[in-house]
């Protein structure tokens, strides 16, 4: 964590998170600088979807809430709404049965989605979740 955190200060950028796993990103992260740290939208209703991150209900329909493509436009969105330089946005679901999550990561005009199937242990699929959105981000900044 602290790796994503100095290279967001070193580059002056700022990040947010769209949370629809419930990982709590932002606690983790323990910025409370709101220069660097623009907010979170942490919630399961679908309506936050379509209203807050205007993300059309036909999408949704066609691609299901958990989806590669669905979390994609919530990064996007949500660096729009929050107006942030990068948005990291988390879907899926984490049960005993399923334990799929998307992930998306976007960053000036680049989005980039992953999908990673964890183990069947809830409490570690938060951590894991959290140590791959730091890695998917801190490599996309050093990226582009």
């Amino acid at each position: 964590m602290d790796e994503l955190i100095r290279a967001l200060i070193a580059k002056k950028l700022s990040l947010s998170c769209i949370d629809f796993l419930g990982v709590d990103f932002a606690s983790h992260l323990g910025v409370d600088n709101s220069e660097i740290y623009k907010g979170t939208l942490s919630s399961s209703h679908q309506d936050v979807l379509t209203v807050f991150l205007d993300i059309n209900q036909n999408v949704l329909n066609y691609y299901g809430f958990n989806s590669q493509e669905v979390v994609g436009l919530m990064a996007i969105n949500g660096k729009e709404k929050f107006q942030s330089d990068i948005c990291l946005a988390y879907s899926g679901t984490l049960s005993y049965e399923e334990n799929d999550i998307f992930l998306a990561v976007a960053y000036k005009e680049k989005v980039s989605t992953f999908c990673f199937q964890l183990s069947s242990k809830r409490t570690l699929n938060i951590e894991q979740a959290i140590l791959l959105g730091i890695e998917k981000t801190l490599r996309m900044i050093n990226e582009i």
